[in-house]
Parts: C-alpha cells; structure tokens; sequence
C-alpha cells in the first residue's frame, strides 16, 4: 500500500474517531466527562485528584467501576447550584447545595451508611438521621481519620485530624451555627487560634497564637466585630500591639513595637483616625518624628530627628497642609 493512501486511512479513522461517554477505559478517577459552556462541546479530560483544570461547565466523574461518582456544574472554577453525589451502587445519596459561598448537605438515605473515593477506598461511615450527617467518621485515602461528626439536631462536636492524628479543628455547632469553643491547631499539635462565642451572635472571647506557642493577640468580639482592647505579642514573648477598638475600629492609642520588644511607634486614633500626638521611634530607642493629628490631618509641628538625634525637619501644619518650616 502506497504510503500516501496509508495516511489517508488514518486521516479518516481519525476523524471518525468522537469521545463518547460510554468509554469504559476512561470512566475511572483518572478522567472527567466535560460539557464546557460557551463551545457546548463535550469529551474526556484527564483529572489528578478533585481540582480540575477547567472553569465553565458540566462535569461527570466517575468511580473505579465505572458507575458515576458525581454530577455537577462549575462556573469560573467553583462549584454552583447542586453537586450530585452517587453509591458505588450506582444510587443518588447526596445533594450539595451550593449558593453565593455557603453550602447545605442533603442525604436522602438513611440509617448506616458508607461512602467511597472514586477509587474505591471508605471515605466516610456512619448514621444519617433526618438527612444530615449525626454520628459520622470521615477518612483519608490513606485510611487515617480525618473528622468525626457528633451531632444531634444540628447540635454537637466536629472535629477535624491531620493524617499524622494530630487534631486540626474542634468545633461546637448549636442548630447548625458554629458556637462556642472553636479551635485550630497547627500540625504539630500547637494551638493557633481559639474563639468562644454564643451561637448566632459572634460575641465573645477570643485568642491568636504564634506556631512556637506564645500568644500573638487577643480581645473580644460583639456581633462579630472586634471591640475593646487588644494586646499583642511578638514570638519572643514581649508585647507587639495594643489597641482600643470599637466596632473594628482603633479607638485610643495604638502602640506597635519591634521584634526585640522595644517601642517602635506610638499614635493616638479616635474611630480609626489619627487624633492626638504620634511619636515614630528608632531602634536605638531615639526619637524619629514627633507630631500631632486632628481628625486624621497633621496640625502642628512635624520633627524629625536623625538616629543621633539631631533635629533634621521641622514643619508646621495646619489642616494637613503645611505652611511654614522652622528649620
């Protein structure tokens, strides 16, 4: 056969050739049936893990076996209205609702039930009661626990783990809000970060901690804003910030320092604008600029100082403008 005719034979085939959704050797977890949006075209896609690298459109994968794993559409990336989830039985055992970033779960089995990884490892067990998750153990591939559900009329304890065992997250929910006592951990078992809070409200206590340890800041929060006082702490232990707040707002003096501890700048704010005197000191402990702000404009003399302390600048301000040099 003359080569040219060859090549016109495969040219052909070629061309007969249409990805169909039936393809037993791609309906496993390595592909992805794909229907984009704006062409309509659809076909196989290679997938590594849960990401996939495209942005607008239907998607269906697949388990091991075959049979489809879940149904869903995205839209620049994220997932959008229901995620559709199946049994390696081929059965509909979850709904995601997903709208403007949050996400409810809906599970229309019930009783004892287990859930797989589109290749075949136990992803999750346990009891669905009323349609939710109420005692739950969820696992990674590895077979290394990952969260554990307790939870009774949408009322109870999650905790999260890193595959080292070591536990992640720990949190109360109280009619489906996160409540009080919700815990991060780094995953070397250091706690990182800890808010207690009344269900609903987002008024409370709460800490944040450097990955050695110490404490980093702390305050409080009243309907999820920050409010009064907040003290901070640098890794070496020595305060860092402090600052009066009101509604997430500094209100009063703000003092930052440096990683030795010593006062690094101190300005006076009244509902986040610099109000009042504000001092910017070297690491040598000198003085840097001294001024003074009324209603977040400088008014006022404005010095500078050299490292040696010698005065280098002083401007005179009024209503942010200034209007005379006196050196």
């Amino acid at each position: 056969m003359r080569p040219y005719i060859l090549m016109l034979f495969i040219v052909i085939a070629l061309a007969g050739c249409k990805d169909k959704i039936d393809d037993s050797s791609k309906r496993n977890e390595h592909y992805v049936w794909w229907v984009d949006a704006k062409t309509g075209k659809a076909g196989w896609i290679p997938v590594e893990g849960p990401g996939m690298p495209v942005q607008n459109g239907k998607f269906t994968r697949f388990y091991f076996n075959g049979k489809v794993f879940s149904k869903g559409r995205l839209v620049d990336g994220e997932l959008v209205d229901t995620l559709f989830s199946y049994g390696l039985n081929g059965k509909l055992f979850e709904y995601m609702f997903v709208e403007k970033g949050d996400t409810i779960r809906y599970f229309p089995v019930d009783g004892y039930f287990k859930a797989y990884s589109q290749n075949s490892k136990l992803w999750g067990e346990g009891t669905i009661q009323a349609h939710v998750r109420a005692h739950w153990r969820q696992y990674y591939d590895s077979g290394k626990l990952e969260s554990v559900y307790n939870v009774k009329n949408d009322t109870g304890w999650v905790n999260d783990y890193y595959e080292n065992g070591n536990k992640s997250d720990s949190g109360y929910f109280e009619g489906g809000i996160k409540s009080e006592n919700i815990r991060h951990w780094s995953e070397s078992g250091q706690l990182l970060s800890a808010v207690y809070y009344k269900a609903g409200t987002h008024t409370g206590y709460w800490e944040m901690y450097y990955w050695n340890g110490q404490l980093e800041s702390k305050g409080y929060l009243v309907n999820g804003a920050k409010q009064g006082e907040i003290d901070a702490w640098f890794i070496n232990g020595k305060r860092k910030l402090i600052q009066h707040l009101k509604n997430e707002k500094i209100n009063g003096p703000q003092v930052l320092f440096y990683e030795d501890g010593k006062i690094k700048e101190v300005k006076n704010y009244k509902m986040n604008v610099p109000d009042g005197e504000a001092v910017m000191v070297y690491e040598n402990g000198r003085v840097k600029i001294h001024a003074n702000y009324t209603n977040g404009e400088l008014n006022g003399e404005r010095k500078t100082y050299n490292e040696d302390g010698k005065l280098t600048s002083d401007e005179v301000y009024k209503d942010g403008y200034m209007i005379s040099k006196k050196l």
